[in-house]
């Protein structure tokens, strides 16, 4: 009978631990753009996604490094800047998407023409993290004052689950428009495009961040956790 009811008080213990949660800024390391053609260049980096040419649709990426993380993630807010736009319609809407384990290293060091065709697809496939709408009022709009035009996306249980699954290690977000149409025949003064930029490589600060909140594992909770398996252990042994 003690046993259970230490097991009781045990239990009573676990329950009454504090668990803090904890948010952590990550700051993107890098981000770009491919072409559907297979084109990106490294050392440019602009972040731009949707038709940058009548016949070549651009996808963008936000490589993040988790390794400062401590606990495990609760949710988490993917924080993009707008700095311009493109676009006929109303408003631009877009999906975020997971990056596959394999090409994560590949996003900033694949250059060239031709040479990241499956990056791109992959920008633009999978699973969806969420999404998100732009307001484009007018026509064409670039180079958003640093700060005034900041998206805070939710990002949805299946990016949690990547987040602690690349815990450590490197962890990107790809971003594609999800409705590309150019009226036709184009108006004369408009050009073959329909894109969102984040980022024009022109050097000001902008702000792209991933926004973690984390419960840590006390250290009492493994010590707990011993205790429990100690009396599981002693019971068994003394059971009849």
């Amino acid at each position: 009978m003690w046993k259970f009811r230490f097991l009781g008080v045990l239990c009573a213990c676990l329950t009454t631990v504090s668990l803090n949660v904890n948010a952590t800024i990550l700051t993107a390391i890098d981000w770009g753009w491919y072409t559907q053609s297979g084109n990106h260049t490294v050392s440019n980096q602009t972040a731009i996604a949707g038709l940058t040419s009548l016949y070549d649709e651009s996808r963008s990426y936000f490589l993040f490094d988790l390794s400062s993380l401590n606990g495990v993630a609760q949710s988490a807010t993917l924080q993009l800047e707008i700095e311009g736009y493109y676009s006929d319609d109303a408003y631009e809407a877009a999906t975020i998407w997971d990056v596959s384990l394999a090409h994560l290293p590949l996003l900033d060091t694949t250059n060239g023409s031709g040479s990241g065709s499956n990056i791109f697809t992959d920008l633009g496939t999978g699973t969806a993290y969420g999404s998100f709408s732009v307001q484009t009022p007018n026509l064409y709009a670039a180079a958003f004052p640093s700060g005034s035009n900041i998206l805070n996306i939710n990002l949805n249980s299946a990016a949690i689950a990547d987040i602690n699954a690349y815990a450590g290690g490197l962890f990107a977000v790809g971003i594609s428009l999800d409705e590309l149409s150019l009226p036709i025949p184009l108006p004369i003064a408009q050009v073959a495009q329909e894109w969102l930029r984040f980022d024009s490589d022109s050097g000001s600060i902008r702000a792209h961040s991933l926004i973690v909140s984390t419960i840590p594992i006390p250290p009492a909770l493994y010590l707990f956790g011993s205790g429990l398996l100690g009396l599981i252990g002693i019971a068994r042994k003394e059971a009849p």
